[in-house]
């Protein structure tokens, strides 16, 4: 940071893996000085994952177990105004980190657990991978489509949920602490932060057809739901249908097929139930033109479309580069 934010004064003693890494990273962001201890020889460092969700941390050399290492901690947290980990209740137990132990001996401090599935229940103490991470959200169950199996959705992003969330109730609990003068522990379930972060809307439609079977049968799993995603000449658009505005402006690009010109088309059920003929009338009607040229006429014509970017045309995309969304990082093993 090169100037003061929002945060600067607030002091943040981060234990927390790669899990859970991003939460204090985002404190870091908004001017919070973030220290974090690791063993001097840390493997992950290296990693582009890593060095992401570190960014903006002072370290420090701290083997977790090694002699002393507990009084240390302590001592860090007697100084700190948060306290970020995802030991797990087992874990934390063995480091006298634990809630009751922890307000004990620092009343001042907010405590962030984060875990995979909360600091009570059976589930407790299990930790899991990004994948597991992924399916124990529920978000798995609607990924791809129902002929294929399911899609995992690559990177740690129920993780990076839980982060989010640990992130604003440290600022809310620290907050709270300028009223009370106490601090509080902040209890983050990874599943219940993926859940609602990432809102698998597939669940609740099963539930919505279990009461108003209006719809077909939900499918195990969701695609592109009523946002399709539709092929272009030289890769693929979403779009939105969700209006008769939205629906005379497709016809319109889709140059005025036959085949969805009667008035049934103009209700929206209608479309749900037969989504299988739009996706063969864009095959045959939008494979002609380029996400760019689709994504002007659509423009033109009103109705929401956007262009599916790979990762490199989002990087060099105008915006991104005016934004200056992405930078140099400075490490060798990376380049720019």
């Amino acid at each position: 940071m090169t100037a003061a934010g929002p945060l600067d004064g607030l002091r943040v003693l981060d234990l927390a893996d790669l899990r859970g890494a991003l939460c204090a990273r985002l404190l870091a962001d908004l001017g919070a000085d973030v220290l974090r201890p690791a063993p001097r020889a840390d493997d992950e460092a290296r990693h582009p994952a890593f060095l992401y969700r570190n960014a903006n941390k002072r370290g420090t050399a701290l083997d977790l177990d090694a002699p002393g290492a507990r009084e240390r901690i302590d001592a860090l947290c007697a100084e700190a105004d948060v306290l970020v980990e995802n030991l797990g209740p087992a874990r934390a137990a063995e480091l006298d980190l634990v809630h009751d132990a922890v307000a004990g001996r620092h009343t001042h401090l907010v405590h962030v657990a984060l875990s995979d599935f909360g600091q009570n229940g059976p589930r407790r103490d299990w930790q899991l991978e990004p994948l597991p991470a992924f399916a124990a959200s529920g978000a798995l169950y609607q990924c791809g489509f129902p002929q294929l199996p399911p899609c995992w959705l690559p990177g740690r992003i129920v993780h990076d949920c839980a982060s989010v969330y640990g992130a604003v109730g440290a600022v809310a609990a620290w907050m709270d602490r300028e009223r009370t003068g106490r601090g509080q522990t902040v209890d983050v379930s990874a599943q219940e932060a993926g859940y609602a972060g990432l809102y698998p809307w597939g669940m609740p439609l099963a539930d919505y057809h279990e009461h108003f079977a209006l719809l077909p049968a939900n499918p195990t799993r969701g695609a592109d739901g009523i946002y399709f995603v539709l092929p272009a000449k030289d890769g693929h658009v979403r779009i939105v249908l969700g209006n008769p505005k939205h629906w005379h402006a497709f016809r319109k690009l889709a140059r005025e097929p036959e085949v969805i010109d009667g008035p049934e088309w103009e209700q929206h059920i209608h479309r749900l139930m037969n989504q299988d003929v739009i996706r063969i009338v864009a095959q045959d009607r939008l494979t002609d033109r380029t996400r760019a040229e689709l994504f002007e006429q659509a423009r033109a014509l009103g109705v929401p479309l956007g262009a599916i970017h790979r990762p490199d045309e989002f990087v060099a995309h105008p915006q991104s580069e005016a934004r200056g969304t992405f930078v140099a990082t400075g490490f060798p093993h990376l380049g720019d």
